[in-house]
């Protein structure tokens, strides 16, 4: 845990994640105003929050997503829009080329995740990961609520420090809440009470219990006490959000200096709704499309007054729910808009259900979760609508995704019947029980949640205590009853616990240090018997450098990091863990010394070992530490490998163009030895990106030049050449490299999605269309070319992908396809979606492995209906061996299709003859673990007495398995 100010020491520049509501944007505010101080002399130097002097600036990231030009004229434009009137003069474009009166800017880029066009968000993200190298005159804190890894990829290539806000600890919200009310005293009269109930009715017993660790929703709800302390609590989410927002409007009027415009009354809630609707689609302007509206809904009894468009913009604000950003309205927060929104959006759909599908798909795996909940819980909230129905919509189709919200949705107090409800919890308990551990953990905190209306604790404390699941998942278990149960509970069911835990040491340490000393002590004396075990080896070590690091151990943590470092067998990932948690305990520079030296004493052809400590040292601050490191890289001529590229970037970051020489020999070299041509391209793009002056651009001109075909890699060369050309020059590169056929099949999809990304649409369709037709591609191939269809044009694309599923026949292709066709995760494509899963089981080349997956399409498109089949299909397939017949029951058991998983045990069971023995303990260990040990019991009892019976050595293997299951429960 760390503040911002101490992740800014330590970080050039940081992504900031959380949910909606965690403080994200109020931390970059506060810091913001500190520094602002700072320059207006309003505060002195040493009170800065930072000891680098730094100009802030706070855009939203929506305005930099429309904002075009160079990099200093995008940030030009987004203040302006930001700033607007409160700025004396236009500032010049030269103002943002660089530093300012010797000053770097410090530039908080808020809500990535509210840009809606997918292009836009993915364009700035290349953006801003492009400026976050170490002598970039601009500091950059990104924040966003949590994308996709790959879509945040370029952000972590470029290694920023990553942190995630943390809700409310029990005791940090205690405190919160006692501040609260000592700082109402003028308007509590007795703080100390209202502290007291607030904390007993919201905090401990209400349905909000678990939402008030968010900093947000705490607020609102401390907010709805003080004013309306008579009032009982609010049930839910939504509730709590009706009621505050009813208090920010009432105490916004009954302030305000001016009577509310009387044209404006009668509409002004259905205007700020239509607002946010626009706002959730992407809208900025705010100011123009308030007055569209209004001249699309005039007032039906008065008309409207002259001038009321320059008065509109204040009167919104008057509503409370709106504030001034420059000469633009912003929302308060962007939930308010979304929750707002959501009355629109549910207005929409029928009592019916017709077309809850598409919010039931974003809110389990789109950017606009929060949206979607708020649509789907608004939409139960009208006349006629179930919310039984909707429940039953979202359990049609199988999944993990589609029962955890479920459970989400009954945590925000949906008024489900008790059948629905235990359906619901029953699936969650199969999800506990799952073989999916981030499902596993998920599904114990979603039962933890539901506690205070569905009483789960007790599920919890079975799911603890029960032998035949795994020891991950019965931890996930007591963490989740950690926050039910008083500490002495939780620490006894964690205690037998701990022995049979290895890689999970670290996430246990935080629970033990909640639970007091005699738990910290017992994970310390794991760590010390893990470590004593014969065959511990650096992945031990690893493990306990990071759990002595989360338990404040520092000299241990040290201990185990260097054993760690000193071990020339350690792998990469092993190192950087270690040299993390060492780093981490102790940012030192003495260790930061210590660390270095053990990088530069391991063997130097250990390229991936020496660059995983040069970037711990670059997360922890090092930067010239570990550009030293990565300078030993680039500089080893013993082979060639990815570990060089990174060092290249990693040293031209840190000192830029003026050291450039290590790395334009490697690229001599990289020349003379022939190395591959991609190769060559991606150190040239590191080159130019850096700045360093080299006729990159004619060296990419001539690789693509000439009517031969292009080797394999030759993306790479394209991508340089854009990296060397004005954007002006990109009708001569769709020239240069002509229809695309002249490109590897591996490469055409890549090209594509390049021509996408320049704005070259109708080019990009027709090369993607080229890359699907393309045998003898990877699935990765298929699966890009499929979604630059997809962005271009949905309509043609599903044409395209139809014509072309019967002239392809292969397994490859199919699972390309579906890959994107579920990540979009429209009912809209489910009939493509399954139409192609239906051919690649009929394909005879299909591996199991793309067999395995197109099932997982049926069994979670196909509803119930197809459940059956799915498992029939696991069973009779030649292209799936047991194993993957054994991994599909497991999938089929955590989606709850418990009579369909039996239906796979079974076969399994009964096939004689293959398997050892150990695979049959294996199956009824999965048996136990899903559902029971009585049920494993009972299938052996059938394979016994099955007709034929089995023969006298299958009778014996049976035996033997069933006194296993009656042993002592020694398994973990």
């Amino acid at each position: 845990m760390v503040s911002l100010p101490d992740a800014l020491v330590r970080y050039n520049h940081l992504l900031i994640t959380g949910e909606a509501g965690a403080g994200k944007s109020t931390l970059a505010s506060h810091l913001v105003r500190s520094l602002c101080g700072v320059w207006l002399r309003r505060s002195s130097f040493q009170d800065a929050p930072v000891a680098e002097p730094l100009i802030p600036l706070r855009l939203s990231a929506s305005l930099l997503s429309t904002e075009r030009g160079s990099w200093s004229e995008r940030l030009r434009g987004a203040t302006l829009s930001t700033l607007g009137g409160g700025l004396v003069a236009d500032p010049p474009t030269s103002l943002f080329v660089g530093r300012t009166q010797g000053a770097r800017w410090l530039i908080f880029v808020d809500g990535i995740d509210e840009i809606v066009d997918r292009r836009q968000r993915a364009e700035l993200i290349r953006t801003l990961a492009r400026h976050s190298h170490g002598d970039s005159d601009f500091r950059l804190v990104v924040m966003s609520r949590p994308l996709p890894p790959t879509e945040l990829a370029p952000l972590h290539n470029a290694m920023l420090g990553e942190f995630e806000v943390q809700p409310f600890e029990q005791a940090e919200l205690k405190d919160y809440t006692r501040r609260w009310f000592d700082q109402q005293r003028a308007r509590v009269p007795h703080p100390t009470e209202a502290a007291d109930r607030f904390l007993r009715e919201v905090v401990e017993e209400s349905n909000l219990k678990e939402l008030m660790r968010n900093p947000l929703l705490a607020t609102m709800a401390l907010v709805n006490a003080t004013l309306k302390p008579s009032l009982p609590p609010t049930s839910s989410r939504l509730t709590l959000y009706e009621s505050f927002l009813e208090r920010l409007r009432d105490r916004s009027t009954y302030s305000a200096s001016a009577p509310f415009p009387v044209w404006l009354a009668d509409s002004a809630d259905e205007l700020v709704r239509a607002m946010a609707r626009l706002r959730t689609e992407g809208e900025e302007d705010l100011v123009s499309a308030g007055r569209n509206w209004m001249r699309q809904h005039p007032p039906t009894q008065i008309p409207l007054p002259a001038g009321w468009e320059g008065e509109l913009p204040s009167a919104l604000v008057g509503t409370g729910l709106l504030v001034v950003a420059g000469d633009q309205l912003r929302f308060l927060h962007q939930s308010f808009a979304e929750f707002l929104a959501a009355f629109e959006y549910a207005k929409a759909l029928p009592a019916d259900g017709d077309g809850l599908e598409t919010w039931v798909r974003r809110a389990c795996n789109g950017t606009q979760q929060s949206l979607a909940l708020f649509v789907l819980c608004q939409w139960t909230a009208q006349a006629g609508c179930s919310p039984n129905l909707l429940i039953e919509r979202v359990l049609a189709q199988v999944g993990g995704g589609r029962t955890l919200l479920a459970g989400s949705l009954m945590a925000e107090g949906l008024d489900v019947g008790p059948e629905h409800a235990a359906t619901v919890i029953g699936r969650l308990i199969a999800l506990a029980r799952g073989h999916d551990e981030e499902e596993s953990n998920r599904a114990s905190n979603a039962l933890s949640v539901l506690d205070v209306r569905y009483s789960t604790a007790s599920i919890l404390r079975e799911l603890a205590k029960a032998s035949e699941l795994t020891a991950e998942q019965r931890f996930y278990a007591v963490s989740g009853l950690s926050r039910l149960a008083p500490p002495d509970v939780t620490a006894g069911l964690l205690a037998p616990l701990l022995e049979l835990l290895y890689g999970d040491l670290p996430k246990v340490a935080p629970l033990a240090q909640r639970l007091g000393d005699t738990t910290t002590q017992a994970v310390l004396q794991r760590i010390t018997v893990l470590l004593g075990e014969p065959d511990a080896d650096t992945w031990e070590l690893a493990i306990a450098a990071e759990t002595y690091r989360a338990l404040g151990a520092t000299e241990e943590a040290a201990r185990s990091a260097r054993q760690v470092l000193e071990d020339c067998y350690a792998e990469a990932n092993e190192i950087r863990r270690a040299a993390g948690a060492w780093l981490d305990s102790e940012s030192s520079i003495t260790t930061r010394a210590q660390v270095t030296a053990l990088g530069q004493a391991r063997p130097l052809s250990d390229h991936e070992g020496r660059m995983a400590i040069a970037a711990a040292l670059d997360s922890a601050g090092a930067i010239d530490e570990a550009a030293e490191l990565a300078r030993t890289i680039v500089d080893a001529r013993h082979k060639t490998t990815h570990a060089q590229l990174d060092a290249a970037e990693m040293w031209l970051r840190v000192h830029g163009t003026a050291a450039a020489e290590p790395v334009v020999q490697l690229f001599g070299w990289y020349h003379e030895a022939g190395c591959e041509v991609w190769r060559q391209a991606r150190l040239l793009k590191i080159m130019v990106e850096a700045g360093v002056e080299w006729p990159s651009g004619e060296w990419a001109q001539e690789a693509l030049s000439g009517g031969n075909e292009l080797p394999v890699g030759s993306d790479d060369v394209i991508k340089l050449w854009l990296a060397s050309h004005d954007s002006a020059r990109l009708a001569e590169l769709a020239s240069l490299i002509g229809d695309g056929t002249r490109l590897h099949v591996v490469d055409r999809a890549d090209y594509a999605q390049i021509l996408l990304d320049s704005g070259l649409h109708d080019k990009a369709f027709r090369v993607a269309e080229l890359a699907l037709r393309s045998p003898g591609g990877r699935d990765s191939d298929y699966r890009d070319a499929t979604d630059v269809l997809l962005k271009i044009d949905r309509r043609r694309a599903v044409e395209t992908l139809t014509t072309q599923l019967e002239e392809m026949s292969t397994s490859v292709w199919g699972c390309g396809v579906l890959e994107t066709l579920l990540s979009a995760g429209t009912p809209d494509l489910d009939e493509l979606s399954l139409r192609i899963a239906d051919h690649v089981l009929k394909l005879p080349d299909a591996d199991g492995f793309h067999v395995q997956t197109v099932l997982g399409v049926v069994a979670s498109l196909g509803g119930s209906d197809r459940i059956r089949d799915v498992a029939d299909f696991v069973c009779r397939h030649p292209a799936l061996r047991s194993r993957r017949q054994r991994y599909m029951a497991q999938v089929l058991a955590s989606y709850g299709a418990e009579e369909a998983a039996l239906v796979v045990w079974r076969h399994l069971m009964s096939v004689r003859g293959r398997g050892s023995e150990s695979f049959g303990i294996a199956l009824l260990e999965d048996v136990a673990q899903a559902l029971t040990h009585k049920v494993a019991i009972q299938l052996v009892h059938e394979q016994l007495q099955a007709d034929p019976a089995p023969t006298p050595f299958h009778r014996r293997r049976l035996e033997r398995m069933l006194a296993w299951l009656a042993g002592p429960p020694a398994r973990c």
